[in-house]
């Protein structure tokens, strides 16, 4: 009984499938994003470790589709040769997109009400939301998603902000009140 009960529990809570991108710092972020979210009440599963890199976004949307995600979070930080290019920005699919037309509303809703989060409580720099249908994270969902750039590695001040420890700790915040905010809203 008490397995039946924890599992109908477990089957009532918000899934979210986080989808690392880069290096491992993302990925130390991440580990701080999961443990936030969990504390938040969340279900969190992450697509893959650092040493799986042959996993491809097909396959990853695949992960969260058999996981029945509710929605997917792609982290990453920007890299240029260009090292004054700076901020945070999101991606998210148009209602064009024949691929996820009838997801692309909340994949911008969802990226939306992160990039306002973050942004806000971390001071870094609102690049927007850009409208881009060529992302394969995207294209292959079947819930809502959004790609998350954190920063940019490439420029010394959001490097520098993004490897410390309490700016970090209010980088999962603001991301996880930007859930928070999504699917106060559903």
């Amino acid at each position: 009984r008490d397995w039946e009960a924890r599992q109908l529990e477990l089957s009532m809570k918000t899934m979210i499938m986080i989808d690392p991108i880069g290096e491992q710092l993302v990925f130390d972020i991440v580990d701080l994003l999961k443990k936030e979210l969990e504390n938040r009440d969340y279900l969190v599963k992450i697509t893959r470790k650092i040493d799986e890199t042959n996993v491809t976004a097909q396959q990853r949307a695949q992960i969260a589709t058999q996981a029945d995600a509710d929605i997917m979070l792609g982290i990453y930080t920007g890299n240029s040769q260009d090292t004054s290019l700076s901020g945070a920005m999101a991606f998210a699919p148009s209602s064009a997109n024949t691929s996820v037309s009838e997801l692309a509303p909340n994949c911008q809703r969802l990226s939306q009400e992160i990039m306002n989060a973050y942004c806000t409580q971390t001071g870094m720099e609102n690049d927007g939301i850009i409208i881009d249908d060529m992302k394969e994270e995207l294209n292959y969902a079947s819930m809502p998603t959004a790609m998350i750039s954190l920063g940019y590695i490439s420029n010394p001040s959001d490097s520098s902000n993004m490897q410390d420890s309490e700016y970090q700790r209010k980088m999962v915040q603001a991301i996880a009140d930007g859930i928070d905010a999504y699917f106060a809203q559903q």
